[in-house]
């Protein structure tokens, strides 16, 4: 028997528990005794809220997705990283983590240096916007 009160799109999402098996409270698609490490249980609505540990900002729909990290924690996909994961690098604020596929990269050459940039985060005057790219002047 499932333990879910309420049911999304298929019967394994639980949108709210019935608290069989004293799996009570909603967190995400599933039902649960207690609420992780960093969450709350709120006893009225039979769900955990907060965010993740090491989450500033959790995403409003979301509580387990995070928006915004901690300082000096770095956000992607969703979760937060004490240093890039490996094919990753940090953005030029150092709060987010940035893909280093072939697809993103741009190689600048200077007579003196040859140095890569992420096409759509660093500048050493500012952000590289769609209009800069395009030719438009940068302000």
């Amino acid at each position: 028997m499932s333990p879910c009160k309420t049911c999304g799109t298929e019967p394994t999402i639980c949108q709210s528990c019935d608290g069989t098996d004293d799996l009570k409270y909603n967190f995400g698609p599933t039902c649960v005794k207690e609420c992780p490490e960093g969450f709350d249980a709120d006893p009225d609505a039979m769900k955990c809220v907060g965010c993740n540990k090491g989450c500033q900002i959790c995403d409003e729909a979301n509580d387990y997705y995070c928006s915004k990290c901690d300082v000096p924690l770095k956000l992607l996909k969703g979760k937060c990283y004490s240093s890039c994961p490996k094919l990753y690098i940090s953005n030029f604020a150092g709060d987010e983590c940035l893909s280093l596929s072939l697809q993103d990269i741009k190689i600048v050459y200077f007579p003196w240096l040859c140095m890569t940039v992420i096409a759509f985060g660093i500048s050493m005057v500012g952000k590289i916007t769609k209009e800069t790219n395009k030719g438009s002047k940068v302000k």
